[in-house]
């Protein structure tokens, strides 16, 4: 960390490789993101948790719906912020990610399989 005046400077850590990247950017394209940018990871990687968070809300409702899970996988995550969200979402992405046996992808089940919701 170097200072500069009242100006605060610090490298960014972690550093992701282009095979983290593109796995994060297929997590993205798994979770239906319609657009997301090379080099833009950082905003899309918030897009997606809020993606995550309206799926895991639509996934329950009332009586006699389930009741929406309470997503803490999602919830953690935004407490991280730049590379250090992009390193989470690739450590946890076969968890998170859209596939059959994942959160999202039970998420994703559940609202389709509730009538009406």
């Amino acid at each position: 960390m170097k200072k500069l005046g009242q100006a605060t400077i610090r490298t960014e850590s972690p550093v992701l490789t282009a095979v983290q990247k593109l796995a994060i950017r297929k997590l993205f394209q798994e979770a239906g993101l319609a657009k997301f940018t090379p080099g833009n990871e950082p905003t899309d990687a918030v897009r997606f948790i809020e993606h995550a968070k309206a799926v895991a809300a639509q996934a329950g409702g009332e009586a006699p719906a389930p009741t929406a899970p309470a997503a803490p996988e999602i919830i953690a995550l935004e407490s991280h912020s730049g590379n250090d969200l992009l390193m989470e979402l690739h450590d946890q992405r076969d968890t998170l990610g859209w596939r059959r046996s994942s959160v999202a992808g039970n998420w994703q089940r559940n609202r389709q399989a509730t009538p009406g919701v």
